[in-house]
């Protein structure tokens, strides 16, 4: 992860900090290296802080891989829409096709893919109805186009799992 993405302003600043004593240091070590015509004593120091750093640049880092929270068809907007809610917010600019996606237990097919904040927004192409009791089906489709958070960690593929259908 780059400093320029950390997700707050004060990480960005400690980001920045911490880059720039970095570079203190690194400097400081070649000119004395460079000096004595070989490894200084610095150079232990230096490595005791680079392993400091990865420690406290560790817990910046987001490695949890998103879940889905729960499957309903969306009546707010209109009942041929699937919303999927994730654990987290979802990168906007990794969208799959269609075709990642099954509907079963009622046959529907998959028109439009939208991803809002933790949410994919699946459109289909015949609304459903009340006692529908429709599955969803995610298939991660590769090539660049999978569902994945803002840290770039990706959906899991998941089986078929039930929709709640509140359509009365």
């Amino acid at each position: 992860m780059r400093i320029e993405n950390l997700p707050s302003p004060g990480m960005l600043s400690n980001g920045i900090a911490l880059q720039q004593h970095a570079m203190k240091a690194i400097s400081a070590v070649e000119i004395l290296a460079g000096m004595g015509a070989g490894k200084s004593s610095a150079a232990k120091p230096l490595s005791d802080f680079f392993t400091a750093c990865v420690a406290a640049l560790s817990t910046f880092l987001d490695v949890t891989v998103p879940t889905v929270l729960t499957r309903a068809i969306d009546t707010v907007t209109k009942p041929d829409t699937i919303r999927i809610r994730h654990s987290e917010g979802l990168d906007p600019k990794f969208v799959p096709a269609p075709a990642a996606f099954v509907i079963a237990g009622v046959a529907k097919t998959v028109s439009k893919v939208c991803v809002d904040g933790p949410d994919v927004i699946l459109t289909v192409t015949v609304p459903f109805v009340a006692g529908n009791a429709p599955t969803v089906a995610y298939t991660q489709p590769g090539a660049g186009s999978n569902l994945r958070d803002l840290s770039g960690n990706l959906v899991a593929s998941y089986t078929a799992a039930a929709i709640t259908n509140s359509l009365v």
